[in-house]
C-alpha cells in the first residue's frame, strides 16, 4: 500500500505567482507557507504548487501573510548537475483553504471580487 497525503497550514511568505504551463496553458500558482514546528520555535518554509482554476483563485485572493491550509501530495524531485546531486521537496496541492488575511488586508483583492467565488 502506498499513501502520499499531506495537510499543512501556515502563513504565505509571498503573494502567489501565476504562470501558464504546457501546450494547453494550464494555470500554475506557486507560493511558500511558513509552518511552525510543534514544540519548537522553528519554522519550515514549504513550497506549494497549485494547478487549474484553483491556481487562478489563489493568485487572485491570497496575499502575503494570509493563513492558508493545504492538502495534497508531497513531491521530491532529484537531479544531477555538474556532478552534484540536487533535490527539491514541495507540495502539490489538491485543495487550498483560504484563512484570515493579515491585519489591514481583510478586504483586499487583486481584482474585483465576484459575488460568489467558484471554489
Amino acid at each position: 500500500m502506498n499513501i502520499n497525503n499531506i495537510t499543512i497550514a501556515g502563513r504565505l511568505t509571498n503573494d502567489p505567482e501565476l504562470t501558464f504551463i504546457g501546450d494547453k496553458g494550464t494555470p500554475k500558482a506557486t507560493f511558500k507557507l511558513a509552518v511552525n514546528r510543534i514544540g519548537t520555535d522553528k519554522t519550515d518554509f514549504v513550497p506549494v504548487e497549485v494547478f487549474g482554476n484553483q491556481a487562478e483563485n489563489c493568485e487572485k485572493y491570497l496575499v502575503k501573510g494570509q493563513v492558508a491550509g493545504v492538502t495534497g501530495s508531497l513531491r521530491i524531485d532529484s537531479w544531477q548537475k555538474d556532478g552534484n546531486w540536487n533535490s527539491r521537496t514541495y507540495v502539490v496541492a489538491s485543495s487550498v483553504q483560504f484563512g484570515n488575511k493579515p491585519n489591514g488586508k481583510q478586504e483586499e483583492t487583486r481584482d474585483e471580487e465576484p459575488e460568489t467565488v467558484p471554489f
